[in-house]
């Protein structure tokens, strides 16, 4: 059994490698701090990804962060 494997930050697009031990778990990226559910990709399920779709969350995500930076600017 592998002691880790690699998945690629849905924020950011790095590729991180993932202790097994944290596989199905709520995990953050060391690089953007993007939080994601660590899976481990199996070769039956892994599909195309729509870069669209893909760059779509990111920008989500991004918007998301820079908004509670921005709250928690204001309220210190």
């Amino acid at each position: 059994m592998p002691t880790s494997f690699s998945q690629t930050c849905p924020t950011c697009g790095r590729t991180l490698h993932i202790h097994a031990d944290h596989e199905n778990q709520r995990v953050a990226c060391r690089h953007c701090r993007g939080a994601f559910v660590a899976r481990q990709p199996s070769k039956a399920s892994i599909a195309r990804c729509d870069w669209r779709t893909a760059m779509m969350r990111r920008a989500d995500d991004l918007l998301l962060r820079v908004a509670k930076q921005s709250e928690l600017a204001s309220a210190s």
